[in-house]
């Protein structure tokens, strides 16, 4: 099951004295042995609700291969601040957007990142991280 997070939930553990907060998305990542594909949605953006119907699927295809992140914005009308302060903390031009880490022996590494990207280009992206991650894990081996 695709795990949800409210950002607002991540920007309570922010340091609320930073003047310019940034929350790292890589501290996503608890498995040191499979690719975490990050997707970060919002209320009442139709681009979002359209790539939502597919993450079951994604879910499905890389079931025990891949662990897929959900972050959800609210947003209204008449609320727009939550999605603005995403924006400038998650580093990101709009939703939805799909981030992949790859976990190596380098630490966590940004693989992929892209706005309103399809779900075929998703679904490549993380075979593409599959594959990189079975080469960072035989070089674990090899170093130790």
């Amino acid at each position: 099951m695709v795990r949800t997070t409210q950002f607002s939930d991540l920007e309570s553990q922010l340091d609320i004295f930073d003047k310019f907060p940034r929350f790292s998305l890589d501290k996503f990542v608890k498995d040191e042995t499979r690719p975490t594909a990050i997707i970060i949605t919002r209320d009442g953006c139709s681009d979002s609700a359209k790539f939502e119907q597919y993450i079951p699927d994604l879910e499905n295809l890389f079931s025990g291969k891949a662990i897929l992140e959900r972050v959800h914005v609210k947003y209204s009308e008449n609320n727009k601040e939550e999605s603005d302060r995403a924006k400038r903390i998650l580093k990101i031009s709009g939703y939805h957007t799909v981030i992949i880490y790859v976990p190596s022996p380098y630490g966590n590494l940004e693989s992929y990142r892209e706005t309103e990207p399809e779900v075929e280009r998703v679904t490549e992206q993380i075979n593409k991280a599959l594959n990189r991650t079975e080469i960072y894990q035989k070089l674990k081996i090899m170093a130790s």
